[in-house]
């Protein structure tokens, strides 16, 4: 299964799809836009970060830049506000990133059932054998010790085992049993939403992609400089031929006096 999605011209992680589509819905229920601060507030959004005002600003800021420079979102001044605002500018791309980031969602939720049912089954049955027969406990321990334990791959979607040393958070949220079923579906729902990385560090993608943003967001400084640069030199342009024009009408009218005075002097010494 591949861990990337491509929608409209770009393609997005599908561990971020499903807070791509919890940002996207809000803005869509809010046509005249909301600010980064609204979004972040939200309760559906601030459950994914218990409540942490920081982290959850954080990770929306950083959605909504992402949206912003592929064209999905514009962002806006607010009249009457400090704050700017982000409303829906491609509404179809809108809409099938909130579809896909559903659908992400509802495979997981899917899981989760399956895993619950799966559960009690296993209770079943064992309640089954308790009744009918002595349970050999050492058996049951030696076979427990030699199982490995296993995870789903955030970044394969493949089954593979813990290993060696101390798990990482990864491999805990997404522990599951030997048929790719979540343990804890909870935990793997909360961890792919807020990134679903088996590391702190970025991967060779997210680091690419932060350079783009990076590099972009430097053009549009250096094209809001090189802007403002031709407006000032357009603004002292015309103060200079202003100044210019001033300049000429005075010449002209001193010009003027000094040949009324000397038509005046002629004409006295006419007398």
């Amino acid at each position: 299964m591949s861990t990337n999605t491509k929608i409209g011209n770009f393609l997005y992680t599908n561990s971020d799809l499903p807070f791509y589509s919890q940002v996207l819905s809000i803005l869509n229920e809010n046509p005249k836009g909301a600010s980064f601060i609204t979004v972040a507030g939200k309760p559906q959004i601030m459950s994914q970060f218990n409540n942490d005002v920081a982290r959850s600003q954080q990770k929306v800021k950083s959605i909504l830049s992402s949206l912003r420079m592929r064209s999905v979102i514009f962002e806006t001044q607010q009249p009457g506000s400090s704050f700017s605002v982000y409303k829906i500018a491609d509404k179809d791309v809108a809409l099938t990133l909130i579809s896909e980031g559903g659908k992400i969602v509802e495979r997981l939720v899917q899981r989760t059932a399956d895993c619950a049912n799966t559960e009690k089954v296993s209770a079943v049955v064992s309640n089954i054998n308790t009744n009918t027969k002595k349970v050999n406990t050492m058996a049951t321990k030696t076979a427990s010790k030699k199982a490995p334990r296993l995870f789903v791959n955030p970044e394969t979607s493949k089954v593979e085992p813990f290993g060696a040393g101390r798990p990482s958070k990864a491999k805990l949220a997404f522990e599951c049993n030997a048929d790719g079923q979540y343990l804890n579906p909870q935990a793997a729902l909360a961890f792919a939403q807020q990134g679903g990385k088996s590391e702190d560090k970025l991967t060779k993608a997210e680091l690419l992609d932060l350079l783009r943003k990076v590099r972009a967001e430097r053009d549009e400084a250096i094209a809001a400089r090189d802007t403002l640069a031709g407006v000032l030199g357009s603004l002292n342009t015309a103060s200079v031929d202003a100044e210019a024009d001033s300049d000429d009408g005075d010449d002209l009218d001193l010009d003027a006096e000094s040949v009324d005075a000397d038509d005046e002097i002629e004409a006295t010494d006419a007398e």
